[in-house]
């Protein structure tokens, strides 16, 4: 029910899945803003007018509300949102760098909430009346159960997993 004028908004597309998923959906032929903390690791995709490559650290807000403002400057709209960007950080819990910890959060947590209100506002805001909007939240088995060795990914996986039904809950589809 996508057609080529939807606009995808990805985060985390140096490598793995987003790499991935952005390949497919430029293929399918349909806008794609790419994002990555460093830029010049999405030479993968051409620099043509239906794609948008953007330097996005997930834990900066200035960030997002700078790539989610020039995705709607190039396109008009944001219709498919992926908070994909993540990385795990393994060893024992008490081993762990506090600050390593708090990073892991940022990224796999606080980065896709803030990503995802920011969303939200523009399928409310900017994108057509009834139109709305999509969100999706790449996950992985490590949010349903854990592993030795992994507890902040796991922490981290489990709140998106929380804060996402939650979230579910409150969106109405009939209002936007």
């Amino acid at each position: 029910m996508l057609d080529s004028s939807t606009v995808w908004f990805v985060t985390g597309c140096s490598s793995g899945v987003g790499r991935s998923l952005v390949s497919t959906v430029y293929k399918a032929g349909h806008r794609v803003v790419a994002t990555a903390r460093n830029v010049d690791s999405l030479s993968f995709i051409p620099d043509e007018s239906n794609i948008l490559k953007l330097k996005l650290n997930v834990t900066s807000r200035t960030d997002i509300t700078n790539a989610l403002s020039a995705a709607l400057e190039r396109f008009g709209r944001v219709d498919v949102v992926v908070n994909n960007a993540g990385y795990a950080v393994m060893g024992d819990t008490e081993s762990v760098p506090e600050s390593d910890a708090r990073l892991q959060m940022e990224t796999l947590f606080w980065g896709p909430v803030f990503i995802t209100q920011e969303a939200v506002r523009i399928f409310r805001e900017t994108n057509p009346p009834r139109k709305g909007g999509t969100i999706i939240q790449i996950s992985s088995i490590g949010g349903l159960v854990t592993f030795p060795g992994s507890a902040f990914y796991h922490a981290s996986k489990f709140a998106l997993g929380g804060f996402t039904e939650s979230f579910a809950k409150e969106m109405n589809p009939s209002e936007y």
